[in-house]
C-alpha cells in the first residue's frame, strides 16, 4: 500500500511539473554554459633556487607544477611555502592565467623562504676533450655563460677548467665591460712549461669571442673558442680532428689567389705609413681579382671561418699570440695551413699570420704581402 501511494504522489502536475523544470534547468546550464576544457598538459622545467637540480614536469595548471615540483626530492624542497618565477628574469608566477600564457619547455625557479632569484643563467654546459688516452682524462672545461643583467645584450662567460688533471685555472670574463679576469694561476709540477692564452672582446659589437689555446713545451695540444651571441663551440686537438658544436670541420681547397675570398683584420696602429701598407696589401689582392677582402672584426673568429670553409684565407699583421694559438690548432685539425708572412713556418710570437685551406694560397699570399712591423709578443 505504501508503495502504490508513493507511486500516485509521483504522477501528481505538482510532481511532474517540479521534475520538467529541473531537467529543463539542467539543459539550459549546458547548452548555454558549457564546462571549460581542462587546460593540456605542457612540459616544463624547474630548477631549484642555485640551478644546480632541475628537473622536467609536465602538468596542466600553475598549483599542479607547484605540487608536484615539491614533491620531487632532487629539488630538495623543505617548506610548504614556495615561490615559482621565470629563470630567466626571475619575474613571479602567481596567476593561473599568465601560467598559461607561456610557452612549453619554459624554464622555473622554485624559491623557498627568503631565497631570491639571482642572475641569469643562460647555458650551461660542461665539455670533455681527452687528448691522449681517454682514460688519461686530460681537459675538463665547464662554461658557464651568464647575464648580469636580463636586459644585457652579451653575456658574460666564467671557466672552469682542469688539464691533465693536475694544472687548474678558473677565471670570469665580463663581455660587456673591459678585460676583467679574474684568474687562479695554474698549479702542478711544471707549471713553466705548459701554457693557456685567452683574449676576449670587450664591447657590444656581437663579434665576440673567448679563446684558450693549451701548449706543452711549446707545442700546440689543444684549442678551444668559443662564440659568446652564437653559443658556438669550435674545438680542434691535435691528431683527432676539428668541430663546431660536435660538426666536423674541413677547410676549403681553394689554391689561387683568383676568386679566392679572403679575410684580414687592420691591426691596432693607425698611423698613415702603416694605414697605407694595409690598404696596398688589400689592393694588391683585389688586383689579382680575388673574390673579396673582408674585415669582420674579429680576428678569432676570422680564423674559425677559414676552419670552417666559410672563406679560403687569413692574413693579419698586428694579432697576439691568445689570439692565434686556438684557432691555429683548429686550422690545422680542419685541414689547412697556418704559417708566417715570410712563407716559413708559423712562429706565434711574431704577430704576423697567414693561413689558408691549402699551402698554395698561403704561400701566393704571403709572396705579395707588403711587411707590417708589430715587433714581437715575446720581446
Amino acid at each position: 500500500m505504501q508503495s502504490a501511494r508513493e507511486y500516485a504522489n509521483s504522477l501528481s502536475p505538482t510532481a511532474l511539473i517540479r521534475s520538467v523544470t529541473t531537467v529543463g534547468t539542467s539543459l539550459t546550464r549546458k547548452v548555454l554554459f558549457p564546462p571549460l576544457p581542462a587546460p593540456p598538459q605542457k612540459p616544463f622545467k624547474v630548477s631549484n633556487w642555485d640551478r644546480s637540480k632541475k628537473k622536467g614536469i609536465v602538468a596542466r595548471t600553475l598549483k599542479e607544477l607547484i605540487e608536484k615540483s615539491r614533491s620531487v626530492d632532487a629539488l630538495f624542497i623543505t617548506v610548504s611555502l614556495v615561490t615559482l618565477v621565470l629563470e630567466e628574469d626571475g619575474t613571479v608566477v602567481d596567476t593561473e592565467d599568465f601560467f598559461q600564457s607561456l610557452e612549453e619547455n619554459t624554464s622555473f625557479l622554485l624559491l623557498e623562504g627568503r631565497q631570491t632569484w639571482t642572475r641569469v643563467s643562460l647555458w650551461t654546459k660542461a665539455k670533455r676533450i681527452d687528448m691522449l688516452e681517454k682514460k688519461k682524462g686530460v681537459a675538463n672545461i665547464i662554461l658557464d655563460v651568464y647575464k648580469l643583467n636580463p636586459k644585457d645584450f652579451i653575456g658574460c662567460l666564467n671557466i672552469k677548467a682542469t688539464f691533465y688533471e693536475k694544472y687548474s685555472v678558473a677565471f670570469d670574463i665580463q663581455c660587456l665591460g673591459a678585460k676583467k679576469f679574474l684568474r687562479s694561476g695554474i698549479r702542478g709540477p711544471a707549471m713553466s712549461k705548459v701554457r693557456r692564452l685567452i683574449p676576449c672582446g670587450d664591447r657590444r659589437f656581437p663579434t665576440v669571442a673567448v679563446s684558450i689555446g693549451f701548449a706543452v713545451n711549446q707545442e700546440l695540444e689543444f684549442g678551444v673558442i668559443y662564440h659568446c651571441t652564437e653559443e658556438k663551440m669550435y674545438t680542434g686537438r691535435r691528431g683527432h680532428g676539428a668541430f663546431c658544436n660536435q660538426e666536423r670541420l674541413q677547410v676549403t681547397k681553394e689554391t689561387g689567389i683568383r676568386n679566392a675570398l679572403i679575410l684580414t683584420e687592420i691591426g691596432p696602429k693607425r698611423d698613415p705609413a702603416t694605414l697605407k701598407l694595409f690598404l696596398g696589401n688589400i689592393e694588391t689582392f683585389l688586383k689579382f681579382h680575388a673574390h673579396g677582402v673582408r674585415v669582420i672584426g674579429s680576428a678569432t673568429l676570422a680564423l674559425c671561418h677559414i676552419a670552417a670553409g666559410a672563406a679560403d684565407a687569413y692574413y693579419q699583421y698586428g694579432l697576439h699570440c691568445w689570439d692565434l694559438a686556438a684557432a691555429t690548432v683548429i686550422i690545422q685539425e680542419a685541414g689547412g695551413y697556418v704559417i708566417d708572412t715570410t712563407g716559413g713556418p708559423l712562429d706565434l710570437m711574431s704577430c704576423r699570420v697567414v693561413a689558408a685551406g691549402t699551402m698554395e694560397l698561403a704561400q701566393s699570399i704571403a709572396r705579395e704581402l707588403q711587411t707590417i712591423d708589430y715587433g714581437r709578443d715575446d720581446s
